[in-house]
């Protein structure tokens, strides 16, 4: 009687596991949450961006601006 306990104990974990699978893709989940750069680190890539020259002074004063407006 005690193997055919553990037997559908097996079945019943399998079970869950298949349920989780089917739900969700995964039975535990890990939720990361994507972090926004800081408007520093913004306003250092603007600065670097003018210095290379991959952006204009007026494009460079005009994407600051909107930087400092939006927070």
């Amino acid at each position: 009687m005690k193997n055919l306990s553990a037997i559908w104990s097996v079945f019943g974990v399998a079970g869950l596991l298949a349920a989780g699978f089917a739900s969700g893709g995964c039975v535990v989940a890990v939720h990361e949450t994507a972090k926004r750069p800081t408007v520093g680190m913004e306003l250092m890539d603007l600065q670097k961006a003018k210095k290379s020259g991959a952006i204009t002074g007026a494009e460079y004063e005009s994407q600051r601006a909107a930087l400092l407006k939006r927070d």
